[in-house]
């Protein structure tokens, strides 16, 4: 009977750490950067729930509609020769696509569709139109006839070769300029302003929108400007997606995908109905079961004193305590 008791104690207590561990990986958020799960200052959460993004992946761009916008944030994993083959196909088909990136494997998407136009290798800074210093600089985007201002945050410039087939859109002030990175200590250039930060170009039957800073969608700088005015007008005549497998994630990123998978999967199958069946059989263990065994014990205990208060009255010379402790036994 105790071995049984044990052994339902160490399945209780099993499921109930399992039970624990995943409303506690439901609860605390990804912390990664860019991360559309990511409350915090760094990620994309106010920007995919504002808009209802969808979260796809690069070869999903096969099953999407030419009436779909793609963002493409921060990416920092690079692009394989067939991923920029479902690019340049989903292009072709009349789709629109915004990469916006500084410093990451952007730059891949840009050389290998022969666009002319690269990511400078500095960080753009403005003394007078900034937001807090010089490295979060206003700039301004000229689109569908309206003019919008920007913070962008450590961010870049657009290198525009000869051959680049495209319109900038979108430039930093004159007093700004670029401090391009140097490997040699000391030396500093700079490019002066004003310098390009939003280009577009048409590729194929579609279009391809470029941002020098992807720092714009993240959750500190989403209020700043008019970010989100921009983005809505961008984003009006399109239904949203955003590229999720081109970021670099850490272990409980993943840990927690793979769960909020596992579970979203389980809720639209048949088996929902078996979690639900353990659900209410757990209920009934850690309340209602409790609550009567509680009960139970008590009455087996009340009773046991009257049994032992009448064999003391008739063996004198019995331990009372004693028999306490082997009634106790008997009524866990």
């Amino acid at each position: 009977m105790v071995s049984s008791m044990v052994a339902r104690y160490i399945l209780m207590g099993v499921a109930l750490s399992i039970i624990i561990i995943i409303l506690g990986i439901l609860a605390i958020p990804s912390t990664d950067d860019f991360s559309p799960d990511n409350p915090l200052y760094n990620g994309l959460q106010s920007f995919v729930l504002k808009y209802s993004v969808t979260e796809i992946v690069v070869q999903d761009l096969n099953s999407i509609g030419p009436r779909s916008l793609v963002f493409i944030i921060g990416p920092d994993k690079g692009f394989t020769s067939e991923e920029i083959e479902t690019i340049r196909s989903y292009l072709a088909r009349g789709g629109a696509i915004f990469l916006a990136d500084d410093y990451g494997s952007g730059r891949d998407i840009l050389d290998r569709l022969g666009t002319g136009i690269s990511f400078y290798r500095g960080v753009l800074r403005d003394p007078i139109f900034m937001y807090r210093n010089s490295y979060l600089p206003r700039v301004e985007i000229q689109f569908d006839g309206e003019r919008y201002r920007l913070y962008m945050n450590y961010g870049t410039a657009i290198n525009i070769s000869r051959n680049a087939d495209g319109e900038c859109l979108g430039r930093s002030s004159a007093f700004s300029y670029l401090e391009l990175l140097s490997e040699e200590p000391g030396n500093v250039k700079r490019l002066e302003g004003p310098l390009c930060i939003f280009y577009r170009l048409y590729i194929g039957g579609g279009i391809l929108y470029v941002l020098s800073d992807p720092s714009v969608f993240i959750n500190s700088m989403f209020d700043l400007g008019e970010s989100k005015t921009f983005i809505e007008k961008l984003t009006s005549p399109y239904r949203p997606y955003i590229v999720i497998d081109k970021w670099q994630i850490s272990s409980y990123t993943a840990l927690r995908s793979n769960v909020v998978s596992m579970l979203s999967l389980l809720a639209d199958s048949i088996y929902r109905y078996a979690l639900l069946s353990i659900g209410i059989i757990l209920t009934y263990i850690l309340i209602i079961h409790k609550k009567y065994r509680g009960a139970n014990n008590q009455g087996c205990r009340d009773a046991g004193d009257k049994v032992i208060q009448e064999l003391v009255e008739k063996h004198p010379d019995w331990d009372k305590e004693l028999l306490r402790k082997l009634l106790g036994r008997r009524c866990r």
